[in-house]
């Protein structure tokens, strides 16, 4: 009975030790697996390299999308080390290479002079993503900050509307101004409008010697009466316009407003008195 339990003992731990060589030798054997496959990857890497440089200048059209997708991504690395320099408050020194503090005006390294570089950037006026607004460069593929495809630009806007004649209406005679067929008077400038009328369509007569008719004297009188009435009118259309602000005092030099009073100008010291 004994020696039969010590036989199954002894059975199960050769199959332990079994086991446990086995998954030794499994593992190592996996991992081997995997050196082979990285050695692969590195040795498609490197034909893949040399295979885009040398057919950047003549892209196959099946591969133009990969080749597109690998320009993109070399330009978003460089802009983003530029945005990490330009964190850290350094550049690039053109000659050797070496960072260099950006408020340098020398190469610590080679002693080449590197200027400060003005931080003011123009307006962008070029095509911008669809997606992000990043600025896009002519004829590029893809957006270098988000990797979008670049949409094409689009096509001026033509419009279909014809302009229709000017509206009939009243054109006032002393300004120009465009009035309503129905207005009596001009909103601006408070001339009348109104059409026949004797004080517009021709001069007031003027006053007859006193030999003349007594039927001609009355109506030169009804003129004369009328005429006050009408200007008195339009006076008070006048007055009902309500003024206009003076214009503010401004510098002529750089722009900036001024008291009415002053003599010279806060800002810049320029004379305006």
């Amino acid at each position: 009975m004994f020696e039969n339990i010590g036989k199954k003992i002894v059975g199960v731990g050769k199959g332990v030790m079994r086991g446990t060589q086995n998954f030794s030798e499994t593992v190592s054997l996996n991992a081997r697996i995997d050196e082979c496959r990285k050695d692969l990857n590195n040795c498609y890497c490197q034909l893949g390299q040399a295979y885009f440089s040398r057919t950047t200048s003549d892209v196959p059209p099946e591969y133009q999308g990969i080749f597109d997708r690998i320009h993109m991504l070399n330009q978003t690395i460089v802009q983003l080390q530029e945005q990490i320099k330009v964190i850290k408050g350094i550049r690039q020194c053109p000659n050797c290479g070496a960072e260099v503090a950006s408020n340098v005006m020398f190469c610590g390294n080679c002693g080449y002079s590197m200027p400060p570089v003005n931080s003011a950037q123009p307006a962008w006026n070029g095509p911008v993503c669809a997606k992000c607004g990043a600025p896009l460069e002519e004829g590029a593929a893809f957006c270098t900050n988000c990797g979008a495809p670049a949409a094409p630009n689009p096509a001026p806007f033509q419009s279909d509307y014809q302009p229709q004649g000017a509206p009939a209406g009243k054109v006032c005679p002393n300004c120009g101004t465009q009035a309503a067929p129905d207005a009596a008077f001009c909103n601006e400038c408070g001339t009348s409008l109104l059409a026949g009328t004797p004080s517009e369509s021709q001069p007031a007569p003027e006053a007859e010697p006193e030999t003349q008719s007594h039927a001609e004297y009355t109506f030169d009188h009804t003129e004369i009466y009328q005429e006050p009435e009408f200007v008195a009118q339009e006076e008070s259309v006048r007055e009902a316009v309500p003024p206009q602000p003076a214009p503010e005092k401004v510098c002529p030099n750089c722009g900036t407003k001024l008291e009415e009073d002053a003599v010279f100008c806060s800002e810049c010291g320029n004379r305006v008195g």
